[in-house]
């Protein structure tokens, strides 16, 4: 499957302006057959502390891939309290604990051409044996769940989060 795109990237299309000689750009990014592998997710459990409101918990998300970067597309309607989400998640950078992309005040909701770009491991082998973590190559950026309880009902709150990733 080929992909064409211009979303999100790092250059802004410009046009020329007005003058004896006028010059515009705009990138096209383009993908043939690329593959790609994440992993390192496990599943997150909070548990329920008196005056304790909010809760974080953190993993290292990995990926190579045979394009040179990836962007992820998170998929989940979790709905607690009437209208209100209970938790979110953020992916961030794992060197720029700073640049972030954060999905859901209710529930977790993303497309693909709305996250930044992340770089990973530009390898084909089968890693499938490889960790991950901050000193391993794989490790391409952090996943972060919050969760913030207050004024929930009591009670046992259940919810898959999809997490996809696509080489661009």
């Amino acid at each position: 499957v080929a992909t064409v795109a211009s979303m999100g990237t790092a250059m802004a299309a410009t046009d020329g302006e007005l003058d004896y000689s006028s010059t515009g750009n705009f990138e096209i990014n383009y993908s043939r057959g690329a593959k790609i592998q994440v992993w390192g997710f496990r599943d997150v459990h909070f548990a329920a502390a008196d005056g304790v409101a909010e809760h974080t918990e953190a993993m290292s998300l990995c990926a190579m891939s045979t394009s040179e970067e990836v962007r992820f597309k998170v998929a989940s309607a979790f709905y607690m309290d009437g209208d209100k989400g209970a938790y979110s998640i953020t992916i961030a950078d794992k060197k720029d604990a700073n640049k972030s992309d954060v999905w859901g005040d209710k529930g977790l909701v993303s497309n693909a051409s709305g996250g930044k770009k992340f770089t990973a491991k530009n390898v084909a082998e089968d890693v499938t044996t490889a960790t991950c973590g901050d000193n391993t190559d794989y490790h391409v950026a952090n996943l972060t769940v919050d969760l913030n309880d207050s004024g929930l009902a009591e009670g046992t709150y259940k919810q898959t989060v999809t997490v996809t990733a696509f080489p661009i």
